[in-house]
């Protein structure tokens, strides 16, 4: 099995998200990738006015990969 390495951008942190993907999970080879965290500047932009004072966290709340047919 041959594996393939894909590597995301976030294009506001400029962090890197590496997945490793066997040939035999996907079968045209792409997929999409959702990343959502509350520490991310856009959330925390929305969360500023309601939750001033709160610890926001650092770890990432949602990862999902489907298969893109």
């Amino acid at each position: 099995m041959r594996f393939y390495k894909t590597t995301f951008v976030d294009k506001i942190t400029k962090k890197k998200f590496i997945i490793l993907t066997g040939s035999s999970i996907l079968s045209n080879k792409t997929f999409n990738l959702e990343v959502t965290s509350d520490s991310h500047p856009y959330f925390k932009s929305k969360l500023k006015k309601k939750y001033y004072d709160s610890n926001v966290s650092k770890f990432v709340k949602k990862i999902s990969i489907s298969n893109s047919r």
